[in-house]
């Protein structure tokens, strides 16, 4: 029982590590490489640039300039009888512009998360800082995605 135990252990083993797993979002699989980044210094777009900088590939042959514009909007979706708010979207819009000597292309990329207002306004601000954060995140590979295709 233990010899069956072992070699199952031992080929299963052997059947993980041959069965081809690499990571998407590694700056060894995407080829390109950013040189310079123009944008408004902000929270949003500091973020995104930090991520994706830490993306660009050094040793690829395509190198891009990026232009970044992010604006954020935050909107009641829904109100009660006594016009409180009861809901909220938060929509986030990244302009990307990404050129070299060559090509040159714009894209928009949004993301927007609804959510429910709540009394506690400091948990309902946590909340939001959470929501913006996944949306950044989605944006960013879209982003990504994006740079693979081009």
């Amino acid at each position: 029982k233990k010899i069956h135990l072992f070699v199952f252990l031992i080929s299963t083993l052997i059947l993980i590590e041959g069965c081809g797993y690499k990571k998407i979002y590694s700056s060894d699989n995407l080829k390109f490489k950013i040189d310079r980044v123009n944008y408004a210094e902000n929270n949003l777009n500091n973020k995104i640039v930090k991520i994706i900088k830490s993306f660009s590939n050094s040793e690829a042959l395509n190198s891009y300039d990026l232009t970044l514009k992010t604006k954020k909007e935050k909107r009641v979706v829904s109100k009660n009888s006594k016009g409180d708010p009861e809901s909220y979207e938060i929509k986030i819009v990244a302009e990307l512009n990404i050129y070299n000597e060559v090509k040159n292309y714009t894209k928009s990329f949004t993301s927007q998360a609804k959510y429910k207002d709540d009394e506690n306004k400091f948990k309902l601000k946590q909340y939001e800082t959470e929501i913006e954060k996944q949306i950044v995140e989605n944006i960013i590979e879209k982003i990504l995605l994006f740079f693979t295709d081009i």
